[in-house]
């Protein structure tokens, strides 16, 4: 100011002193200005980090660090540098000439509204914000990493009475839990904020916390359900601490390896809900078990449920509509405070005992429009899919898409399948609609995943995107076979050979659905039918003679088979290919056509237990031993394969004519041979239908749109 004053003194003297035709001296304008100090959490280690200064509207400046200082346990890198009053500037900081923007694909800037007094801000790198003073004091190391960074939610810890709240809400300037335990509103308990600025936290001494309620209480009021809730009074109700504790005891079960999967895709509430199922929890966790015996006596090894986590449910729901990923959906329960945990356990415990895995259908690739608790914690991190701060432009043509391509996204799904393995003892995971999901960060889940030992699970990607399914193709063959299409390609091509007079490329699909690149028969799933296109009666009003020529086809060739329930008695559903056939009254199972159609139960029954009974049928290499084709014309969708000479098996002779009219096979193979399938009928085991003796070289006529299948009255 001394400066200032003795320059302003010179131009008045000057001015008073000016002769003739002096011109006066300009007045010298200075913007007021105020110091600003920023101290800089450096949550994602960067280096040498810098701070990059601007006026908007304005080129921007350099600041560098003019050292760190201690405050409140933390080590903050300070910034030193002065604003002019009355503005606006932005900053953001940067590691050499990268900035945050540029290192985390996220958006970095801050906004400073600059007034007339001294500025000290506190920045944490992850979260983006400006915080206040305030914020040290919610900084805290938590006592117990693993309890609120491993796995967030509400855990309870080894102590059976200590419970740590996590949620990762990083754009909330404060957070609260509130519950039971703390009178809800009447004494909410604030929560801490993790050093790295990604996670509230807290930890409360509850007695017997199992079922106790609860919620969020997120900025100056926002209150919201826990993402991570373990299980919630439906969608829309309160959170539930829940423990993991059951009593298993599945201890003798044996996984079926990818191989020896045969799958049975289910909706739960569907297939026990129609009085005709004759179960007493009808359309619940607990009548899946009523019908086990009818489950092991078709012969399936392994069960896909449609989605089982938790959805807006005005009644009725496919489950492709998730609110809370953990959570068990409530309305498959008897009771939506805790029951729903339980009873899936013993539902899952008692298919186990009867040798059938189970995998969970999981929706990643969008969330339900309605109780989207994802949204209300931070819809930018969780749904700008195309990052560029609008998440509104990113969607499903079925709800909001998902950013998976976050570290926090890839978290949830990482958390959320092995949360299912561990606690649940899920088996396997079909990812819908994968072709909506960042790919190497999907494949990337998975392999995290087989490198924590979870290799032995089952992966399966619904996938019709051709980039995405190379992807998965290269990751297979480079890490090991874990991860199957759930693509059409198969499905497609038996639908033209069956229905549409068009057999087309048959033969590849019956070799590792050779069209789509996969090289071995665990990397594709094999199906006709499935929730979506409906049963084969039902979306195409297929005769029972089709259903039992496709099923002779499928349960031969090389791919991992699945059945969509009730198509194996000619139940009517419809899929979505039909509008107005996804409500509840055309979903339902009619039990009564497993009795009228019970030639057909056992048709497909014996087929699939003549291939889980002969591994010949179920190789997983590229070359599978001892196939080699039989063909009199393909391209009439008339196909003939052979697996002859597997040391230690069977010979199978398979000829299945789709076309319209009878074919001739010519069969080189003398012996005596027993017939496992005339089109009609079906066998499992030897001596199958009739024993029949080939010369040296026969032809066989297969009538049309029928399916013989031969076996070997000898063991090589």
């Amino acid at each position: 100011m001394k400066r200032l004053f003795a320059l302003l003194f010179v131009s008045v003297f000057i001015v008073s002193c000016g002769g003739p035709g002096t011109v006066p001296a300009d007045p010298i304008t200075v913007t007021p200005t105020v110091p600003v100090t920023i101290y800089f959490l450096n949550g994602y280690n960067m280096s040498t980090p810098n701070m990059w200064f601007y006026k908007s509207g304005a080129a921007g400046s350099q600041v560098t660090s003019s050292g760190t200082t201690n405050i409140g346990g933390y080590t903050f890198t300070v910034f030193n540098t002065v604003a002019a009053q009355n503005s606006t500037y932005g900053l953001q900081f940067r590691s050499g000439t990268s900035f945050e923007k540029d290192l985390y694909l996220l958006p970095a800037d801050r906004v400073l509204p600059v007034g007339t007094t001294a500025i000290e801000k506190y920045a944490i790198s992850y979260n983006r914000q400006l915080w206040d003073s305030s914020i040290v004091t919610k900084l805290s190391n938590p006592d117990n990493w693993g309890m609120v960074t491993n796995m967030l939610g509400a855990n309870i810890a080894a102590d059976g009475t200590t419970v740590y709240f996590s949620v990762f809400a990083p754009n909330f300037m404060q957070a609260k839990v509130a519950g039971e335990f703390t009178s809800w509103a009447t004494s909410p308990v604030d929560m801490y904020l993790t050093p790295d600025g990604k996670y509230w936290w807290n930890k409360i001494t509850i007695a017997s916390p199992n079922g106790k309620q609860y919620k969020f209480i997120l900025g100056s009021g926002t209150w919201t359900c826990d993402p991570y809730s373990k299980a919630n009074m439906y969608s829309s109700g309160n959170s539930l601490i829940i423990s993991t504790n059951y009593s298993w005891t599945d201890g003798g079960f044996t996984r079926p390896t990818r191989a020896q999967l045969v799958i049975y895709e289910m909706h739960i509430k569907d297939f026990t809900s129609h009085a005709s199922s004759g179960v007493t929890a009808a359309g619940k966790y607990l009548g899946v078990l009523e019908k086990i015996t009818y489950l092991t006596n078709l012969g399936i090894n392994a069960i896909e449920f449609m989605p089982p986590s938790e959805f807006p449910d005005a009644g009725y729901s496919w489950g492709y509509n998730t609110s809370l990923f953990f959570a068990p959906e409530s309305g498959y329960a008897s009771a939506n405070t805790g029951a729903q945990v339980t009873e899936m356990k013993q539902m899952i415990d008692a298919l186990h005992n009867a040798g059938i895995a189970v995998i969970f259908d999981m929706v990643y690739n969008h969330t339900a429009s309605s109780d989207n608790y994802l949204w209300t914690v931070d819809n930018v991190y969780y749904f700008d899919y195309n990052n560029d701060g609008d998440p509104n432009n990113d969607s499903t043509a079925w709800g909001n898409k998902m950013a998976t391509w976050r570290p926090e996204v890839k978290k949830l799904m990482y958390d959320n399948i092995k949360y299912f393995m561990d606690v649940f003892h899920v088996d396997g995971f079909r990812l819908d609609s994968t072709e909506n999901m960042d790919i190497a960060a999907t494949i990337s889940v998975v392999g995290s995943l087989v490198n924590k030992g979870y290799s032995n699970q089952y992966y399966i990607f619904e996938e019709f995107d051709g980039t995405h399914n190379s992807a998965i193709q290269t990751f297979n063959l480079n890490n090991g076979d874990y991860i199957a299409s759930w693509g059409n390609g198969f499905r497609n091509g038996v639908w033209e050979a069956l229905f549409n007079s068009a057999p087309g490329y048959l033969g590849d699909l019956s070799y590792h659905c050779n069209n789509g690149g996969w090289k071995k028969g665990t990397h594709i799933i094999t199906y006709t039918s499935s929730h979506d296109e409906g049963t084969l009666a039902g979306r195409w009003s297929a005769a029972k003679a089709k259903i039992k020529l496709a099923y002779a086809h499928m349960m031969t060739v090389m791919g991992t088979p699945m059945v969509w329930m009730g198509d194996e008695f000619m139940r009517l559903h419809y899929g979505n290919y039909i509008a107005g056939n996804t409500d509840e009254a055309n979903n339902i199972m009619d039990w009564s056509l497993a009795i009228t159609n019970a030639d057909l139960v056992s048709y497909v029954s014996a087929l699939i237990k003549l291939r889980l009974s002969n591994p010949v049928l179920n190789q997983n290499v590229t070359a599978p031993t001892g196939f080699d084709w039989l063909v009199s014309s393909w391209g009439n969708g008339s196909i003939g394969y052979r697996y002859i000479g597997v040391s230690g098996q069977r010979d199978f002779i398979i000829l299945a004519n789709f076309y319209s009219a009878s074919q001739s096979y010519t069969v080189a193979f003398p012996g005596t041979w027993y017939m496992m399938c005339n089109g009609t009928s079906a066998a499992s085991a030897a001596p199958g239908l009739a024993t029949v003796t080939f010369p040296a070289s026969t032809n066989i006529t297969v009538p049309a749109g029928t399916a013989y299948i031969y076996m070997s009255s000898t063991i090589n």
